[in-house]
């Protein structure tokens, strides 16, 4: 019965930090300083939204995520925080859900009262744009355009990563 419950606690472990997003110390496919290709998208509801007029206001910071994907749940309260933080100007936030139905994005948006504008890349077609190679990746834009910096997965210290990234981007 021990020898089961240590097995069982280093699988959960182990679970639990592939996750988290081990991928985050892989080489993210798009690079910093790199322009940022420009899109659109709808909302679930069917409200466009462009890139391009986020940037104007600011910085943008891009996360694809998935509805099936566990470790998008983790980001929610530090994108949150973000969006309440930077309620207007400075930050835009926008949430590329990839390849779910609009139904599933909105009643996941609803369900987990997120804070900041949900688009719907169905077909990947974004995705695909940005080199995407899993979810959550969060990339920061500058009003530039460029790619200030890419996180692929999630950590616990992704939270203090964004706030800096985000801050020092804004001074």
């Amino acid at each position: 019965m021990r020898r089961f419950k240590r097995t069982a606690a280093l699988c959960a472990a182990l679970c639990a930090a592939l996750a988290l997003g081990c991928a985050q110390n892989e080489e993210a496919a798009l690079k910093a300083e790199r322009r940022a290709p420009d899109f659109s998208l709808s909302t679930p509801l069917g409200a466009d939204v462009h890139l391009g007029s986020l940037r104007q206001s600011g910085p943008v910071l891009v996360v694809f995520w998935s509805v099936y994907c566990g470790a998008c749940r983790y980001i929610i309260p530090a994108l949150n925080a973000l969006a309440e933080k930077y309620p207007r100007g400075g930050l835009s936030i926008i949430a590329v859900s990839t390849g779910d139905p609009a139904a599933e994005v909105q009643a996941y948006a609803d369900a987990n009262r997120l804070k900041y504008p949900v688009v719907v890349d169905g077909a990947n077609q974004v995705a695909r744009l940005y080199q995407i190679r899993g979810t959550p990746t969060a990339i920061l834009i500058g009003k530039d355009g460029l790619i200030r910096k890419v996180w692929m997965g999630y950590s616990p210290e992704m939270d203090a990563q964004l706030e800096n990234s985000i801050a020092a981007l804004l001074k």
